[in-house]
Formats: structure tokens, sequence, C-alpha cells
């Protein structure tokens, strides 16, 4: 247990006091170029000071966001999601509660819901782990899971969701009970921190790549870089360095 108490006592500060943070070196934030991270809170379960859960909000900017939450670029420069680590299993799951606030007269079944939350699960868990390249932390890997949890109006939230009738373009907190699941699959890539990497000319710095936050039928899951603020969360954490790599060959190394 001497690794885990070391990682306690170097990451815990429920007080938001100081974490351990490489500023300016090989895998912190840097402020000079607007990223910034703002731990809302760390909770510590059981009785081994063990840290097992870790929230946030996320402010700043990842390589792959656009500045301002309007410009049509990007999705803002908010991200916000819940880690829970588990060292003995050595994974790590992305938890993100969601709060669905249908429009008058539209019903979002548990069928619906089931279906939105198997198809982002699916679409993002256990495709990539992190390897430690460098640091404390317990494990050498950790795979990454994510998972959705429906939340009611008086539970904490992460994002709350608007669910219109019919097909339309949908948003990350729009969505469609007429679009393919898979949409919603797309849209939960933003709540990572990834915009959209199709084409489009009013934004002609924007990154155009394979992948979910592409075209997510013809490449219906996510690569490694997309799972870049998650990465950041993690070392931030546990004051080591990490690669995401991808656990199975399911792009078959084309990128």
């Amino acid at each position: 247990m001497a690794d885990a108490m070391l990682l306690h006592s170097m990451i815990v500060s429920s007080d938001g006091g100081a974490h351990c943070r490489y500023a300016g070196g090989p895998y912190g934030m840097d402020p000079e170029a607007g990223e910034e991270l703002r731990a809302r809170r760390i909770v510590v379960l059981g009785g081994d000071e063990r840290v097992e859960q870790a929230e946030w909000d996320t402010m700043g900017t990842t390589p792959y966001s656009f500045p301002g939450p309007n410009d049509g670029c990007g999705t803002g420069s908010r991200r916000r999601f819940l880690l829970a680590f588990d060292h003995d299993a050595c994974r790590i799951t992305v938890r993100v509660r969601l709060k669905l606030e249908p429009d008058d007269g539209v019903e979002v079944t548990a069928d619906k819901k089931r279906a939105w939350k198997t198809r982002i699960e699916n679409s993002w868990s256990d495709w990539v782990f992190l390897d430690r390249q460098s640091g404390p932390a317990p494990c050498d890997h950790y795979t990454l899971l994510v998972e959705i949890v429906w939340v009611a109006e008086d539970e904490e939230r992460d994002y709350r969701v608007r669910v219109s009738a019919g097909e339309a373009r949908a948003a990350m907190t729009r969505w469609y009970l007429d679009d393919p699941d898979l949409v919603a699959a797309h849209e939960f890539g933003h709540m990572l921190g990834n915009v959209d990497e199709y084409y489009d000319e009013r934004c002609p710095n924007r990154p155009v790549r394979d992948g979910i936050m592409n075209d997510q039928e013809e490449w219906p899951l996510p690569f490694p870089r997309h799972y870049t603020a998650v990465r950041q969360w993690v070392e931030y954490f546990l004051c080591s360095s990490f690669e995401v790599k991808e656990k199975w060959n399911v792009h078959g190394g084309g990128w």
C-alpha cells in the first residue's frame, strides 16, 4: 500500500489546493497557451487512502479545440466528467452524468435511453489504454471505459441535454429522437473536449480526419487523440506521464 499512500499524499486536496501539476513540463498544462486545469473536488473512498474518484470542471483548451464557445468551429472550453480509478483492475472509468430535458410533448422512453447509453459506451469503451511512460502510478497500463449515467432533476449532473422530436442536425446538448444512435456517440465526443473533424468552409483551420468526430457512420470509433483531455487529467491526478494507445487494431494502424 506504500505506492497508494504516496499517491494520496501527492494528490488529495479537497479544498482546492495544489495538485501534482507540472506547468511547462513534458505533460503539464501551458498557462501561456491558455491551458488551465481547475479541480473541483477529489473524493477518497474506502479506508486504504487510495484516490478512487476525481471530479472536476476543466477550463482552457485542448490541442483540438478552438477559441470561444460560440465561434461555430469548436465546442467551447469546458469539459466536465468524473473519473473512477480502479488500481486493482488497472482501469479508469470516464463517467458522465446526463440530465435529459425533453421538449413539451416529447417522451424519451426507457428503450431510447438504453439505446443511447449502449451506443455511447460501446463506441468509447475499451478501445484504447493508457500506457505509463513515467511516474508513480500503480499500474503500467490502464484500460479506459466510459459510463453514461442518467440523472433526475434533483441530482447533480454534468450536462443538460435537450431532446427534440424528429431528425435534424444535433449538437452536444441538443439531441433528436429519430437521429441514428451513433449521432449521440459523436456528440458525446464533444463532452470529452473534442471538436468536429469534418470539413466546414467556415472553419479553415479545423483538422479534417477520420474517426467518430468526422463521419460517425463511416468511422464509428474514436482514435487515441480523442482521449487527450482524459489523458491530461489522469496525468494530473496520478502525477505520471501516459501515452494513449490503441488496444485493438481496429483502425488497421491507419493513423
